[in-house]
């Protein structure tokens, strides 16, 4: 699969979908990892490197900080606190650390810290310019055939990740092996 094939599939069809899907239930957290699975995705295919599995922290705090929060002060460090204390935990523990608000419908508090250091994290809005910064700078992107970043080095870097994930897949569908499904008992 080429990578118009891609973003447009599983970019726009299935990332973007399930963003909007997500919003009228109000789940903050399968919202939040959504968002924070498409930015390090979009990081790893905006990169100038080889892909590289171990450097998903890398990849979100890249995009997180050049394309999706680039108009703000200190987006690296706010980038990865970011990704360890919410997207990591979230991720792994279902639990942020520290005091950290996550709720739809408080746009305005945003990335905002209230008197009291508690974080706001709004996955709607976080969704709204996670897609806004998609169609800026990452879309464009596939209309230039050369440079540091392009559709060709998009192109490799996806084909990079699909390489990664089949070889660690190979090794563990090893590790499936599960009885054949069972005809269901006469008259069940």
């Amino acid at each position: 699969m080429e990578i118009e094939d891609f973003l447009e599939h599983n970019v726009e069809g299935y990332l973007f979908y399930d963003l909007t899907a997500l919003a009228p239930s109000g789940v903050g957290y399968p919202w939040l990892m959504t968002s924070f699975g498409g930015i390090e995705l979009f990081g790893a295919l905006l990169s100038q490197r080889s892909f590289d599995h171990s450097r998903s922290e890398s990849y979100f705090v890249s995009y997180w900080s050049k394309h999706l929060y680039r108009e703000r002060d200190r987006t690296v460090a706010q980038g990865r606190a970011l990704y360890k204390l919410v997207r990591h935990d979230i991720a792994h523990s279902f639990i942020p650390k520290g005091p950290i608000h996550v709720a739809g419908q408080n746009g305005w508090r945003h990335l905002t810290v209230d008197p009291t250091g508690n974080l706001f994290v709004d996955p709607e809005r976080l969704a709204d310019d996670l897609k806004a910064s998609y169609f800026r700078d990452v879309r464009p992107v596939l209309r230039k055939s050369t440079g540091r970043v392009s559709r060709t080095t998009m192109n490799r870097r996806l084909q990079q990740m699909r390489a990664a994930a089949n070889s660690e897949a190979a090794d563990l569908h090893l590790a499936l092996i599960f009885p054949a499904r069972p005809e269901p008992p006469v008259g069940a």
